[in-house]
């Protein structure tokens, strides 16, 4: 399963961190297609998957529940851009990374996080 391969490749990360005496956290980025309906509805539609059955949302569940039985912090940036997504685009047309408004939004969740957790 891809999902074990990344939670195996993360707790090595996190062993080495202790390993050196350093903090580690994760940072959950949520793809284009967990944030935009049209993209959802084109696939549903497209790939006749079953929206009671098909849950957008299943990766970042998936990993924050192994992180946290895990003790590894983490920050999911799921929900800050899913409650920005009515404020205009985040993600770049026709491509899967942020734009300006996206970056920003990450970034500021992550310095709230960062300090929040005081992690610097």
């Amino acid at each position: 399963d891809s999902f074990e391969g990344v939670i195996q490749v993360i707790e090595d990360m996190s062993q080495e961190a202790k390993r050196q005496n350093k903090k580690l956290f994760i940072i959950l980025a949520p793809d284009e297609v967990q944030i935009s309906s049209v993209i959802q509805d084109y696939l549903k539609s497209q790939y006749l998957l079953d929206p009671l059955e098909h849950n957008f949302e299943q990766p970042q569940a998936f990993l924050s529940e192994e992180l946290a039985n895990r003790g590894i912090p983490f920050l999911d940036l799921l929900p800050f851009f899913q409650k920005a997504k009515g404020n205009g685009d985040l993600y770049l047309q026709y491509n899967t990374h942020w734009n300006d408004d996206g970056n920003r939004l990450a970034a500021e969740a992550i310095w709230h996080y960062i300090n929040e957790k005081s992690l610097l």
